[in-house]
């Protein structure tokens, strides 16, 4: 019995112990910033509310996980909870030491560490950490923060990351082993990690695409599975991908072992659908790919995204596409079956975009394709990110997705840090064609935030001028529609004795088919003006017609004087012509790059309708096409060429500043416009002219007895003269002949005016209504990492039939046949940051009388290629 009644009393003690009472008061002391409401809140117990001996620990870490606290001691005494807290300061201001680098701006937006805040202590290790990873993403693998708090008073600090940058980690050098199928410069040209060059200028060149960055690194190598996969190459993988450090930690050396494996073709392509009224023949007429054709995972992709809409449009919104592969290694096939299920019914709750201060929303969400209450699918998030990344408008870009605030929704996230895009050029260079030339641009990709294209460029020369402003808009009225609008104004000295300018208007509609396939839309108003810079010669003969006598007026009226007129006033008068045209131009391109592609070919063709106002009214089109092949190493081969034409509209005539000329980048050896049909010495009407006046020279009553000699003793050297057959003045006296022309005006003798008259018009180009042009080149690198490159090449071109050019009616013409010329040479170029810089030599083997050759070509800023 005492054993029992002992255990008793213990268990009754303990019950008291383990339930001491109800509480009587909460009182907190110590905080300065923080109320006691706002403490009280965050603990579990209030007055009245039962505690035990767990009360205090429960408060204990309740209050400690709101992190304001640096110290806290709860007290439990006479039913009263005594809470002492010893505040965390308060942010005062945040501060940032050798900081040279642009990163404080992308700080604002990622760190949880603001001013007027509580300091947390765990924020500030993970802004340091932020700090270094941004560092790390600059190529900055040196850096190193260390933060430090100092103390103010009322309980407040400032608090300093100091920084040291340390040097920028770049990576010298992208080696590749196992590739056949592609020369290591072209899988280069694809990562978006390059290597350092000798030349590389921060301030120029940039660096953004020249240090290390892991999560490139990781891009890198999906995005070279990705280009395997579509050029058939069904088993290639990366066996491994090695980024090393070098010891003095300043360059990286990045190493790709590649297994390339053989060229797959395409199989037996099946739809599978597993939802009983969608049908596999119906699905299949989906297909764009065939059997035999070369495998490729692209078009795998494409295909399932056909098939997925053609689901979607028949009402299954949840419908999935998974492509299934059979490799066959014996016959080199892959085959391809296309499942088609319904997938999970998960809609899109909402889409949260974070990190964009300046781009809106929209222009992110227009390359998320899809929205609110859309059916949801995880495979698209990744598509999405890289359409994102691709636009160049933010440095990171990640999409997330959690489970919604309803069953079977989801959130996603799209997280992203801007780039900085707007940019500023000024560029000095030399010109065979233009001579010196001065650039200035500026340009902004994404103005005001809404994913516009902003662009301003002036180029001044000796013989040109060119001011350009344009919008694009890549999402008008929001469909994948490019819209657009540019203004320009250009003035050159080409054509020689003649300024021709030209300004107008241009609004412009594009789209793009498929990856490859382009069509685009534009119309110009414009206003053409031509002016003569007439010689000393030509304005004695402009100012004839205004003394000539009844007999040369009269001659004037007649049809042959009104057509002579008229060409004249089309060559040397000032005219201004007002355009309305309308082109079209349907484009093919999956060259592997633009400058000096070793791969692909591009087609193109285009239609010009001028006409539907204005003076101006003619038809061009033109077809042409190139095709690229790396044939050892890297040495590629590429063939061009070109094929134009102009039909004029009606009875009108082509002003000569509309035909067709070819030279300069078209054919090089020959100066810009320096091929084409020319006017010729004479024609039958200027022959007799000429005759005329020599054998009447001896009884024209106002020449004295020495014009009569001079005359008598020159005639074959002034006819030659006046036939263009001789250049210059040097076998007779230049006086004399302007004292023949001042009699012939004094006495308004109409055979010597209408000769004088005829004959002022010098030997011009025409141009044509036909032209074509064509090139072999062959390139190669001759200092990779420098980007210097060697080309040599073949060129041929010929402009031909300026019967419809305004003025041959009545003047003879030169070279009108179809006649080819040819040139040979060889370029060097420099892919340099302020522009392609080249100097080459190009010998004509195969010209004609009339063409202006251009031996030395000297180009900056321009494609030689």
């Amino acid at each position: 019995m005492r054993r029992i009644f002992f255990h008793c009393v213990c268990f009754s003690l303990l019950s008291v112990a383990s339930h001491a009472g109800s509480i009587k008061g909460i009182v907190v002391t110590g905080n300065e910033n923080i109320s006691a409401d706002a403490i009280l809140n965050e603990i579990p117990f209030k007055i009245g509310s039962e505690y035990d001996n767990d009360t205090a620990d429960s408060i204990l870490k309740r209050l400690h996980e709101t992190m304001y606290f640096d110290d806290i001691i709860v007290d439990i005494n006479n039913d009263v909870v005594n809470i002492t807290v010893v505040e965390n300061p308060m942010i005062n201001k945040i501060a940032y030491e050798g900081m040279k680098h642009s990163i404080k701006d992308l700080l604002r937006d990622v760190i949880k560490l603001k001013p007027r805040q509580i300091l947390f202590k765990p924020a500030i290790q993970e802004t340091q950490q932020i700090i270094l990873e941004m560092y790390r993403h600059q190529g900055y693998l040196s850096a190193r923060v260390a933060p430090k708090i100092i103390r103010l008073p009322n309980n407040r600090v400032n608090v300093v990351f100091e920084v040291y940058e340390g040097s920028s980690t770049y990576v010298k050098k992208v080696a590749f082993i196992g590739n056949k199928m592609a020369s290591s410069k072209e899988l280069r040209d694809m990562l978006s990690i390059k290597e350092k060059r000798i030349y590389h200028l921060a301030f120029i060149g940039g660096t953004k695409d020249k240090v290390y960055d892991s999560e490139k690194f990781v891009e890198d190598q999906q995005m070279l599975v990705r280009y395997y996969l579509s050029q058939g190459y069904a088993d290639f993988e990366i066996v491994s991908a090695t980024a090393e450090l070098s010891p003095d930690k300043k360059d990286f050396f990045i190493t790709y072992y590649l297994k390339e494996g053989d060229v797959y073709k395409f199989g037996d392509i099946s739809v599978d659908s597993k939802i009983e009224k969608l049908k596999n023949d119906v699905l299949a007429a989906g297909i764009m790919a065939k059997k035999d054709q070369v495998f490729n995972g692209e078009m795998v992709e494409f295909c399932a995204d056909l098939l997925k809409g053609l689901a979607r449009s028949c009402g299954y919104n949840f419908a999935v596409v998974e492509p299934v592969f059979t490799k066959n290694e014996k016959t080199k096939t892959v085959d391809v079956k296309f499942i088609v299920k319904d997938g999970p019914k998960i809609y899109v709750e909402k889409i949260n975009i974070k990190g964009n201060r300046n781009t809106r929303d929209r222009v992110i969400r227009r390359d998320i394709r899809f929205n609110e209450g859309d059916a949801f699918d995880q495979k698209q998030l990744k598509p999405a990110e890289s359409r994102i990344k691709e636009s160049g408008f933010f440095k990171t870009v990640r999409i997330d997705a959690t489970n919604g605030s309803v069953p079977n929704s989801a959130i996603i996230t799209v997280d992203v840090a801007e780039e900085h895009t707007g940019s500023v050029s000024a560029r000095l260079g030399y010109s065979t064609f233009d001579h010196a030339v001065l650039e200035f641009g500026i340009s902004d990709p994404n103005h005001r935030g809404k994913g516009q294209q902003l662009d301003f460029s002036v180029s001044y020369a000796k013989k040109s001028f060119e001011g350009v402003i344009s919008l694009v808009e890549p999402y008008f009225l929001e469909r994948r529609l490019m819209g657009g609008v540019e203004l320009s104004h250009t003035r050159s000295k080409h054509m020689k004795g003649t300024i021709h300018s030209d300004t107008g208007i241009s609004p412009s509609l594009g789209y793009k088919f498929s990856r490859h396939v382009t069509q685009h839309w534009s119309y110009k108003l414009h206003r053409d003006s031509t002016t003569s810079v007439l010689t000393e010669k030509e304005q004695s003969a402009a100012e004839l017609s205004k003394s000539a006598s009844n007999d040369f007026k009269t001659w004037l009226e007649s049809k042959e004087g009104k057509e002579h007129s008229a060409f004249i006033d089309s060559h040397y008068s000032n005219g201004v012509r007002w355009g309305s045209a309308v082109t079209h131009t349907l484009s093919f391109d999956n060259r592997n790059r633009g400058f000096l592609p070793s791969r692909g070919y591009h087609l193109y063709w285009g239609t010009t309708v001028s006409g539907l106002g204005g003076s101006i009214k003619y038809i061009k089109n033109t077809w042409g096409g190139s095709w690229h092949h790396k044939v050892y190493k890297d040495v590629a081969v590429s063939m061009r060429g070109a094929f134009s034409c102009i039909t004029t509209l009606g009875e009108n005539k082509l002003h000569r500043m509309d035909a067709l000329y070819v030279g300069g980048e078209s054919l090089r050896g020959f100066e810009r416009l320096g091929v084409s049909p020319v006017r010729g010495p004479c024609n039958a009407r200027r022959l007799q002219a000429i005759d005329r006046f020599i054998d009447k020279s001896g009884s024209l009553s106002y020449l004295s007895d020495s014009q009569k000699t001079f005359i008598t003793d020159n005639k074959e050297s002034i006819r030659k003269y006046f036939t263009g057959e001789l250049n210059g003045v040097e076998k007779f006296n230049k006086e004399n002949l302007t004292a023949i022309t001042s009699a012939a005006i004094r006495e308004k003798q109409s055979d010597v005016l209408q000769f004088v008259q005829l004959q002022s018009v010098e030997s011009k180009k025409l141009g044509g209504t036909r032209s074509c042009s064509g090139s072999l080149e062959f390139s190669c690198p001759m200092s990779e990492q420098a980007g210097i490159y060697g080309t040599v090449f073949a060129d041929c071109g010929a402009a031909w039939r300026s019967d419809k050019i305004d003025g041959t009616d009545i003047t003879s013409v030169k070279n009108d046949e179809f006649s080819l010329r040819c040139t040979v040479g060889a370029c060097i170029a420099w892919n340099s940051p302020f522009g392609v810089i080249s100097i080459g030599y190009a010998r004509p083997l195969v010209k004609k009388s009339g063409d202006v050759e251009c031996r030395v070509l000297l180009g900056y800023g321009m494609n030689f290629k």
